[in-house]
């Protein structure tokens, strides 16, 4: 006696889904579907479409999103504790602050800038009272 196709597939699918009396449900769930039987891996998360070819019911496993996320967050992770470290922070809220010598240079350095601005301003300055105005007089001379 041969079993259709879609008898078959009706009574698997009846048979995962009603769990046994006094068991947990079952590991898979399936639903069907115009495309075959979606099957979930309850315990993992993986989820697959099943076909009958042949009188043989066959189950291939879908893309799957979640590896893909996981993998990603995995890098993100990753990423994230280099750039930890690279900031000193070693990732308990501690973070490592500048040597003496680190601080006297960024000052230093503040101080060179300062420097370099207030001179430039001090000679527009001079330029500015020194320029003959447009009557072709100095500027610096009042009559």
């Amino acid at each position: 006696m041969k079993i259709s196709g879609s008898a078959f597939v009706l009574a698997i699918v009846t048979a995962l889904a009603i769990p046994a009396v006094g068991h947990a449900e079952g590991r898979y769930e399936m639903q069907e579907t115009d495309n075959g039987i979606i099957r979930l891996d309850t315990q993992t998360g993986r989820v697959s479409l099943c076909k009958f070819e042949q009188d043989e019911l066959i189950c291939r496993t879908a893309a799957d999103d979640r590896t893909a996320y996981e993998t990603e967050i995995e890098k993100l992770n990753e990423e994230l504790e280099a750039l930890r470290q690279n900031a000193g922070n070693t990732g308990d809220g501690e973070m490592s602050l500048p040597s003496d010598e680190e601080i006297d240079e960024v000052v230093g350095t503040f101080e060179r800038f300062t420097k370099a601005i207030m001179d430039a301003m001090k000679r527009l300055e001079e330029n500015l009272e020194t320029a003959p105005d447009e009557s072709g007089q100095d500027s610096g001379s009042q009559n």
